[in-house]
């Protein structure tokens, strides 16, 4: 169990309002709070596929909210994810439950259901339908296959009176970060261009946001146009890089009109929306309109909001890391965030809230420029994989199929198989064999190996991405700079997933109440922002694997 402080040990100006009814907007009375309640918001910032480097490579041209949070915040410069899936859900789940995905079971995006034969998804659930902001929408969603609850679910369950708040363009990145009850959870649905809940959280519309929406809707952007920021001279990259793939309507090169020429709201539309900063400000705005109707930070009680930023992920596949559409994105993030703070500032108050900046995993350069200029980069088709681990195993057992599926770096058996292959020692072998043949694939580690992973890197990486019935029989490690695909029909243009530098290192900043500013270099994982809230808040977290960040925390203890 997670040892946390208890909050009078916390040296916390704060203010708490009341008078302000649930969904309303009446006049607030404020009074100094004790000293041990702590923030009044817990803000979590995900960006998704930000890299760690960003923040060296582009902070100059950050004048808003981003400088704010490296001039008045706390960052870990050596920040990364321990394990080996580097995927949105994974990510976002070690986010929101402060453990790895070993313990809270959310191994991919979508991983082979060895009982049903088929994938799937992380987030998918036929017994909690969808609802939807406007057009129809179909299927269902909940966070009913996370193991164990989130930070923000020990929260209302611990404090009472506590909220809970997640919106993201992402189904899996909102609901991976408030668990399985919430107050409000919203996402964008790409397919017809419609905001969405799950029937876990809501029957039926919230009006408030409903009202939000139909005054705001999406298909306005239609005639806009996405520009560059920052003057010319200050981008990094080139305006047409080697092997960029953008969205269909789109050329490599600025500008990029959101109609593309068509003047339809069709989903190529929703597709380029989504891929622009335009998608950012939308969610900030929503953001600020959620926090007026419920008044986040105005009770007693602490309460959470979390945003998921996902242009910069759609940017990156699409234009990949080196692109000045990855540089001006978070240039524009930059501006969206000064926004958000700036209000949290007035309605909150400037010392009431703390926040919580990272990201659920990076991303490498596009691999065919790489391997142009003599790099070890490329892709490996998972087809001939599969193929060639078919042939090594009927040349052992005799006549398959033996596998079922590749799913990113999972090879899962067939599975009235899968025993007598893995208890066999030269079938297993025979199918490393035949994988490590591979340009491009490092190694191949069975869950045997992981019992004891040691001072092995990859291993370790390995065991704590992986999770009994859910993760492969074998898993397939590629080297840095490689990826899974077709260098024939690259698309996107990169990918991410692998246990790579690039995919693993990201930002871990705070910044708010209860924090120290300044650069530090002990380690530290984005599993570390749920134990380090929950300390600020009072909460215990009982599976918890990452730790309090407690030498940026601004506490009387005397072990920090």
């Amino acid at each position: 169990m997670l040892d946390t402080p208890p909050r009078n040990h916390l040296r916390l100006r704060s203010y708490v309002c009341i008078g302000l009814l649930p969904l309303t907007l009446s006049p607030l009375t404020c009074r100094q709070a004790s000293a041990d309640e702590g923030p009044a918001v817990m803000v979590v910032l995900v960006v998704d596929q930000m890299r760690r480097d960003y923040v060296d490579r582009f902070q100059d041209s950050w004048t808003g909210g981003l400088r704010r949070m490296l001039d008045t915040g706390a960052i870990y410069v050596n920040a990364e994810y321990p394990y080996l899936a580097t995927v949105t859900c994974a990510g976002h789940a070690t986010v929101g439950t402060g453990a790895y995905p070993s313990v809270h079971g959310i191994v991919l995006n979508a991983w082979w259901d060895r009982r049903l034969g088929q994938t799937a998804g992380c987030a998918v659930d036929p017994d909690t339908p969808l609802v939807g902001y406007g057009a129809p929408v179909e299927g269902g969603v909940s966070a009913r296959r996370l193991e164990i609850p989130t930070f923000a679910e020990e929260l209302r369950s611990q404090v009472e009176g506590a909220r809970s708040v997640a919106l993201s363009l992402k189904d899996r990145s909102a609901l991976m970060l408030v668990g399985r009850e919430a107050d409000v959870v919203t996402w964008f649905d790409g397919r017809t261009g419609t905001w969405a809940t799950s029937s876990a959280y809501a029957q039926q519309p919230l009006p408030f946001l409903a009202d939000f929406i139909e005054r705001h809707p999406v298909e306005q952007a239609l005639s806009d146009v996405w520009t560059r920021r920052l003057d010319p001279s200050r981008y990094q990259g080139a305006d047409d890089a080697a092997g960029e793939d953008p969205p269909r309507g789109w050329t490599p090169v600025f500008p990029h009109a959101l109609d593309a020429g068509s003047h339809a709201t069709d989903a190529a539309f929703f597709r380029r929306w989504e891929a622009s900063p335009f998608s950012d400000a939308y969610l900030e705005q929503m953001a600020e309109a959620i926090v007026e109707a419920l008044g986040l930070g105005r009770r007693t009680s602490p309460d959470f909001l979390a945003i998921g930023f996902s242009a910069l992920d759609m940017v990156g596949h699409n234009f990949g890391p080196g692109s000045q559409e990855v540089q001006d994105v978070l240039a524009h993030l930059d501006v969206t965030l000064d926004r958000l703070f700036t209000f949290l500032d007035e309605r909150v108050g400037a010392d009431r809230y703390v926040v919580a900046l990272t990201s659920d995993h990076g991303i490498p350069p596009i691999p065919e420029p790489q391997a142009a200029r003599g790099l070890d980069a490329g892709r490996v088709a998972p087809g001939m994989l599969v193929s060639a681990v078919e042939q090594a195993l009927e040349d052992v057992l005799g006549t398959g199929p033996h596998v079922a599926r590749l799913t990113s770096s999972n090879l899962y058996f067939v599975p009235a198989r899968a025993d007598a292959i893995l208890s066999d020692p030269r079938a297993v072998s025979a199918a490393k064999a035949a994988l490590t043949a591979f340009d491009g694939v490092e190694r191949v580690i069975s869950p045997d190996e992981l019992a004891a992973p040691g001072s092995d890197e990859l291993r370790r990486a390995a065991s704590l991405s992986y999770f009994p019935g859910r993760s492969g029989d074998l898993l397939v490690v590629l080297e840095p700079g490689w990826l899974y695909g077709d260098s024939r029909a690259p698309s996107p243009a990169t990918n991410h997933g692998s246990a790579s530098d690039d995919d693993r290192h990201v930002p871990v900043i705070l910044m708010g109440a209860g924090v120290r500013a300044g650069r530090y270099h002990q380690p530290a994982s984005p599993a570390d922002i749920a134990p380090t809230l929950a300390a600020l808040s009072g909460v215990t977290l009982a599976h918890a694997q990452g730790r309090v960040l407690g030498e940026s925390l601004d506490t009387e203890r005397p072990d920090r």
